[in-house]
């Protein structure tokens, strides 16, 4: 079975200006999208990042939102250099206030 990024269809169909958001789960790319943005994980978590979910990304400018944890940070910068050369722009955007462990869902929580 081949893996691909969640919410693949959608991302495929955005204009390719779009800023694509990467975050770590899908509950958080669901939030997202919620709102309209255009927004993707990979399957299994941090850590998981696989070499062919690049070519979905390729010339698109992509931002990527770390859960507030020692392996989503680090799962960020491994795709941040996976997407290096590939991505229009990559961008890791460590969101203000998260508490510890913290996600994209809970930073739009608090409002």
């Amino acid at each position: 079975m081949r893996r691909v990024l969640y919410r693949l269809p959608e991302l495929l169909a955005a204009k390719r200006k779009k800023f694509v958001f990467d975050v770590e789960g899908e509950k958080d790319a669901d939030r997202l999208a919620e709102l309209g943005l255009v927004a993707t994980c990979n399957a299994g978590g941090a850590g998981t990042w696989k070499e062919e979910y690049n070519e979905h990304l390729q010339g698109r400018p992509v931002v990527i939102l770390p859960d507030d944890d020692a392996p989503g940070r680090d799962h960020a910068q491994r795709v941040a250099r996976a997407l290096h050369g590939i991505a229009k722009s990559v961008r890791v955007v460590d969101l203000p206030d998260l508490p510890d462990k913290g996600d994209t869902s809970d930073w739009l929580d608090a409002g």
